[in-house]
């Protein structure tokens, strides 16, 4: 059980096949894109920040020759991870592992975030994508 108090919701992750086909479906429920379209060639993703009536939501489609979100829509997964802001990402992901946690995906810089960010799976099975604060940002996001 995850006992990080620290840790704050950020977003709900949507895997698509494509952003431009998905955006007008969630305008039907209320939600505006929150900037633009961004571009992280380390993670193999354009992505979109969609806020509205609920959750913040961030669409992903895969860059070419990418194949991040696949298994995600091969077996037609949309709402795949979660989105925390961890203020100490070390300790954030030390006490998800105490917890039975595993990581998933190595940390790595996130060019939309400026910090990094770790993806890990729950013993729930659910994937936790953890986004560093980092101590001295203007980025609102």
């Amino acid at each position: 059980m995850l006992r990080n108090k620290k840790l704050h919701f950020h977003h709900i992750g949507i895997a698509c096949c494509s952003i431009n086909e998905e955006v007008s479906q969630w305008e039907l429920l209320g939600y505006q894109p929150e900037g633009s379209v961004f571009i992280d060639s380390t993670q193999g993703i354009r992505g979109l920040f969609m806020i509205g009536g609920g959750a913040r939501i961030e669409l992903l489609e895969a860059t070419q020759d990418s194949n991040t979100l696949a298994p995600w829509l091969k077996r037609k997964i949309k709402m795949y991870h979660l989105g925390y802001l961890a203020p100490n990402l070390s300790e954030a992901v030390a006490e998800m592992i105490a917890s039975g946690a595993v990581i998933t995906r190595e940390p790595m810089f996130s060019t939309y975030f400026r910090s990094n960010i770790v993806f890990l799976t729950l013993p729930s099975l659910v994937l936790i994508e953890l986004i560093e604060i980092p101590s001295h940002t203007d980025n609102e996001n």
